[in-house]
């Protein structure tokens, strides 16, 4: 299994940037910290289970963005997957977790600083919710 691959996984599971990733190094039990993060800041993302196997067994990755965006791309063109960026990884693990934390948490966990944006990957039906009630 390629590192691309496993590191497209991850970020699949976390939510975590191309960037965050490859400076990742530190990961305390199921909390990655994070050094350097887009907004300059630094800051802790919680772990999935799944997430923090594929560290234990592949981390650190050991790529640089360069690497990974060539080597994201070729295989993608290879198997005939057309539209698909690492970036989209985000989106994905975005609406995964927001189907399990509320959007405080989810903020938290992702980085953003303005719940608006979150909204749109809250896709919480009124039947949905009034299972919790």
């Amino acid at each position: 299994v390629s590192r691309v691959f496993l590191a497209f996984l991850f970020a699949c599971e976390t939510g975590m940037r191309l960037g965050e990733i490859c400076r990742l190094e530190t990961v305390t039990g199921r909390v990655a910290s994070l050094i350097e993060t887009k907004n300059g800041d630094c800051r802790e993302v919680p772990l999935t289970m799944a997430a923090l196997e594929i560290w234990k067994k592949h981390g650190p990755f050991g790529l640089t963005e360069q690497q990974v965006d060539i080597h994201f791309r070729k295989s993608c063109e290879k198997a005939g997957i057309t539209g698909l960026h690492f970036h989209d990884s985000r989106a994905l693990a975005i609406t995964r977790l927001a189907a399990k934390l509320d959007i405080l948490a989810l903020a938290r966990a992702i980085g953003h600083r303005n719940l608006s944006q979150l909204q749109v990957y809250y896709r919480e039906s009124a039947e949905d919710i009034a299972r919790k009630l």
